[in-house]
């Protein structure tokens, strides 16, 4: 990481209204959760994960991920963007780089060149 002041996070649920639970479907005998999950291994301490569902949980501890639990609300909320990223709140970085875990060809080296 160049900086270490930046937090890189990704956050799922499973009540999306477009494509229920597609963190957790198949895709190449993983989940994209296990993909995004694998990538924040590697790039170490500096990054966390965060959902509402213990599902998320459990995956986070399996990769050795900081896991930040999100409200129902949380979870549930459409908008506004404050509800929906109210877990944000207590955590202590300067700037945050949210991944979008659905790019699952994302490399790590563009995550840690970016961040």
């Amino acid at each position: 990481m160049k900086n270490n002041n930046t937090g890189v996070y990704s956050c799922a649920r499973l009540s999306s209204q477009r494509c229920k639970n597609k963190m957790m479907r198949s895709f190449a005998d993983v989940t994209l959760t296990d993909i995004i999950l694998r990538k924040f291994s590697e790039i170490g301490n500096n990054t966390f994960f965060s959902g509402y569902e213990s599902v998320f949980k459990n995956k986070c501890n399996k990769y050795n991920v900081k896991f930040i639990q999100r409200s129902e609300e949380s979870s549930l909320a459409d908008s506004p963007a404050s509800t929906i990223y109210s877990f944000l709140k207590d955590v202590d970085y300067e700037y945050l780089l949210m991944i979008n875990a659905c790019i699952p060809f994302l490399k790590v080296s563009t995550i840690i060149e970016f961040s």
